[in-house]
């Protein structure tokens, strides 16, 4: 799955909402995307997200992310 620049934007803003230090915003970020452009294309954005955050980032990245969200 290829993230449109909406997509793109939206993961921004919430961790830009979320995580002050700039050196971790860009890894988790590009961790983000990098897993998104693994997804296969058949999984919604919102599936996809779902499983990078819960599996791959962890409960805590999902409590703060959960509580920003659109």
């Amino acid at each position: 799955m290829i993230p449109t620049a909406e997509q793109k934007e939206l993961i921004k803003t919430q961790l830009q909402d979320i995580l002050k230090v700039r050196e971790t915003y860009e890894e988790i970020y590009d961790h983000i995307i990098t897993a998104l452009e693994a997804m296969p294309d058949n999984k919604s954005f919102n599936e996809a997200m779902d499983y990078i955050f819960k599996r791959e980032l962890g409960a805590k990245v999902v409590s703060a992310l959960c509580s920003v969200g659109p």
